[in-house]
């Protein structure tokens, strides 16, 4: 663990050993750590795996996906809403619970429909 080491760094993955120590991993180093990681605990994860994470977290505090576009550095807005952003299963029935109260006949705030409506 790097609270081990004297090592002072915003890095997250930083060489333990060496005479690189407390040097930013290459991306080498960091995909040999995550197979060894991957056969210790019979996980299937990638370093990128946190990069989605980490996208997910931010868009659920802030619900400002213009900020997480920012953060990932995308051009294209739909970018970061289809390969980053996934709802959890409590915001879909949070948000379902939200709606439900909507969609009770009594609580409906569109006009009336007429028959002329529906032949249109």
């Amino acid at each position: 663990m790097i609270e081990d080491h004297d090592i002072d760094t915003s890095f997250v993955f930083v060489k333990l050993r060496g005479n690189r120590v407390g040097q930013p991993m290459n991306d080498r180093d960091v995909r040999a750590l995550f197979k060894v990681l991957c056969k210790k605990t019979g996980m299937h994860i990638h370093p990128h795996l946190l990069r989605h994470t980490h996208a997910t977290i931010y868009y659920r505090q802030t619900k400002d996906i213009k900020q997480v576009q920012e953060r990932l550095g995308y051009a294209n807005i739909q970018t970061t809403m289809n390969m980053y952003v996934h709802p959890s299963e409590e915001d879909i029935r949070e948000n379902w619970e939200k709606a439900q109260h909507a969609f009770q006949l009594g609580n409906i705030q569109s006009k009336e429909v007429t028959d002329s409506d529906v032949t249109e």
